[in-house]
């Protein structure tokens, strides 16, 4: 399934401000103010890759084309010409591509007759797992509008711990020792990748993968 990203809300503030990374890196003046604030946000976004968490709440619109479809199991030879809804179905349960610390804030569609979302209520919004999952209620069906040919399904979704005092120390501390080495190995191309360390006091907070 593909999907469209497109962020409708940044994160408010830094996880770690540059007075706190300049008292880690024993720094006194402010020429460096703005280089040390492009490399938070650079070691922000690298960790968030790697935890596939979000850690400053922010607000994210997820997009589909359609329902996703299961095939019915059957199998035939040949040719046979039926409706297709005889062969596929809508799936019950839509995987989305962000981890579990969300709300679903918002969960609409868009017909091909107006460009104005119908919402949709008859859901269940699940975190548990390393992929948060929208599904339908007992009984529940999708909505049957005809809907527009791109970006027709929309998540809105709120993804992160809260703000920055919310944010997991081991976090924070994270973020400091990869600014400091970025800091460190200005220049050096091949000193770019997290560091073991790095990595590992943010090991806890790293989702399981498998079933991807």
């Amino acid at each position: 399934m593909n999907y469209q990203l497109k962020l409708v809300t940044a994160p408010a503030t830094a996880v770690v401000p540059v007075a706190d990374l300049k008292e880690y890196l024993r720094i006194d003046q402010n020429v460096e103010d703005a280089s040390l604030a492009v490399m938070e946000d650079a070691a922000v976004k690298m960790l968030e890759k790697v935890t596939d968490r979000k850690f400053i709440t922010q607000v994210w619109d997820v997009f589909m084309d359609q329902w996703p479809l299961s095939s019915r199991g059957e199998w035939w030879d040949g040719v046979r010409e039926v409706a297709i809804s005889t062969v596929v179905t809508p799936e019950r349960n839509i995987k989305l591509p962000i981890g579990g610390n969300a709300t679903l804030v918002e969960f609409s569609t868009y017909s091909d007759e107006t460009e104005f979302p119908e919402t949709v209520s008859n859901y269940i919004f699940d975190t548990i797992g390393p992929r948060a999952r929208v599904g339908l209620k007992i009984g529940g069906i999708w909505p049957t509008t005809v809907l527009r040919s791109l970006n027709a399904i929309r998540f809105r979704v709120s993804i992160g711990f809260g703000n920055a005092a919310a944010v997991p120390n081991n976090i924070k501390q994270a973020i400091k020792e990869l600014v400091a080495h970025m800091y460190e190995n200005r220049g050096d191309q091949n000193e770019m990748a997290i560091p073991p360390h790095v990595l590992a006091l943010v090991s806890h907070y790293r989702r399981e993968k498998l079933g991807r």
